[in-house]
């Protein structure tokens, strides 16, 4: 609904600018497998059900996208993709041997090489 009424309202061949977490990030991957213990997925289930709201952060976020499903509903919804980007490096912290440990640090020439493991997915669209 979000992006028709984009469409809707944009000018003929109008822009849109979308910036979105990549839920195939590094970051986001690595999250996904410290989750494989049920008691973690249920620390998990009571965080999100305790987030605050409207808070204007990313706990805002409902959804992460791939590439592939934006570009899909995008396109769906009478836009094209006229230029992509991935954006946010770093860092990355995961917790070993009950330690938090920086693995990637900002602007990671590992993800730098590569990008699609990059935090945040842009688009330009245009309207069809």
């Amino acid at each position: 609904m979000f992006f028709h009424e984009f469409h809707r309202i944009l000018k003929e061949r109008g822009h849109l600018i979308v910036s979105t977490p990549n839920a195939t990030s590094l970051k986001n991957i690595l999250y996904a497998l410290s989750y494989k213990k049920k008691n973690k997925q249920k620390r998990v289930i009571n965080e999100i059900g305790s987030e605050p709201k409207s808070t204007g952060t990313q706990l805002e976020h409902i959804y992460n996208w791939d590439f592939p499903t934006l570009v899909r509903l995008l396109y769906r919804c009478g836009f094209d993709v006229e230029d992509n980007s991935f954006a946010r490096s770093g860092p990355i912290f995961i917790t070993f041997l009950g330690k938090k440990r920086q693995i990637i640090k900002t602007n990671s020439k590992f993800l730098n090489k590569f990008p699609s493991l990059k935090t945040t997915l842009i688009t330009k669209d245009r309207k069809r």
